[in-house]
């Protein structure tokens, strides 16, 4: 298995010690393909999930996380625009509805990662490893859906990107996307920030008995709003947001908006000891019905010397070398990504598992593992 040393059962590392110097995983062959028999262990563990039988603390912990996350999704908020106190909030897209997710859609669906509340928490409890989202179908109309703005501002906020065509290197369509991007990012915090309160409330030990190893969602939501959401609203337009935009002459068969940071990797630990934090990028990948897709990256304008040989990077890469990159981005640092249903069901079975199997481990085994390469195959004449 693709685990830590200190998670690794006896019996497989009496397999692995035969392997010598080999560095690649042991669920992986020297192809780079998952062997049949390693397959079914992996499968057969990953069904075993009640290894630890929960204690009736573990039980109570469930049951208050659980309170809490209801609470979450039931509160009372309003739109996030600055000012604006409405209450009436509706399902906004952090990717188009009618455009790029249209048009890698099968009969109205897309797939999406899905997390489903406790199953991260439980798998701790029973296992002490990880649980990864499930790449599940979704209705393009729940699709990328955050509950953070009213119907006003959701249409006048986005009304140049929600459209059928996009124009490269247009400063006000870059400026929409990096704010859907950073919009839905703000969501996410804000509601992993009421949860740990309410559970708190609910329960005030429970947190200080799992929370271990957890980053704060507090600290990141202050941080990323004082540098990045109050900095957009309160400075000039122009020339705040840098970017660069490549454009695939082909239909790619996933949509993105989300914002990562380079963390956890080389390149992201050279930005940390360069600019002594490290860069909040926005990426925007918009497939359309011409045929062609359009990889936005974007970042606030303090980054842009960091950003430098980044950006020199994306200027020399080939079309193919800018898909790899995205195939990466996708399953190691992002959430908020849909995928046409073509392209996912067109995935052998061994595939489609070591794409689950990727999403399932730590940033520092990541780059470790085989993960397919399907951002770049063709699937639009498939099924």
């Amino acid at each position: 298995r693709c685990v830590p040393e200190g998670r690794r059962s006896p019996d497989l590392r009496r397999r692995e010690a035969g392997r010598g110097n080999d560095s690649r995983p042991a669920c992986l062959s020297s192809q780079g393909d998952i062997r049949d028999e390693q397959l079914q262990e992996r499968l057969h563990e990953m069904s075993m999930s009640n290894k630890n039988a929960l204690s009736e603390r573990q039980k109570a912990i469930l049951r208050s996380s659980g309170v809490a996350w209801k609470s979450t999704v039931c509160r009372q908020r309003t739109c996030m625009f600055p000012g604006c106190k409405d209450a009436g909030l509706i399902d906004s897209h952090s990717q188009s509805r009618a455009f790029a997710l249209s048009a890698i859609a099968d009969n109205g669906c897309v797939y999406q990662p899905v997390y489903e509340h406790g199953k991260g928490l439980r798998m701790s409890f029973e296992q002490g490893d990880v649980a990864p989202p499930s790449i599940m179908p979704t209705a393009i109309r729940k699709a990328s859906t955050f509950n953070y703005f009213c119907s006003h501002h959701d249409n006048e906020l986005f009304s140049h990107i929600d459209v059928a065509t996009l124009t490269p290197d247009d400063a006000t369509q870059v400026r929409e996307l990096y704010l859907r991007s950073l919009s839905r990012h703000m969501a996410v915090l804000s509601d992993n920030v009421w949860w740990l309160e309410e559970l708190n409330r609910n329960d005030p030990n429970a947190i200080q008995e799992v929370s271990e190893g957890w980053s704060d969602p507090q600290l990141a939501y202050d941080s990323d709003k004082r540098r990045y959401w109050e900095p957009f609203w309160s400075s000039k337009i122009e020339g705040v947001i840098k970017w660069k935009w490549i454009t695939i002459p082909k239909r790619l068969g996933v949509s993105v908006s989300a914002m990562y940071a380079m963390a956890g990797d080389v390149v992201g630990e050279q930005w940390f000891y360069t600019c002594g934090s490290r860069p909040l990028i926005s990426l925007s990948v918009v497939p359309q019905f011409n045929d062609i897709t359009h990889v936005v990256f974007a970042w606030w304008y303090e980054w842009d010397e960091c950003m430098q040989q980044f950006s020199d990077m994306l200027d020399r890469a080939t079309t193919e070398s800018v898909m790899s990159l995205l195939n990466y981005i996708v399953f190691t640092k992002i959430d908020d990504y849909c995928l046409s249903p073509k392209l996912w069901n067109g995935l052998s079975e061994r595939e489609r598992f070591a794409v689950q199997d990727f999403l399932r481990l730590d940033w520092y085994q990541k780059d470790k593992c085989k993960l397919p390469l399907i951002i770049s195959r063709d699937w639009a004449k498939a099924g």
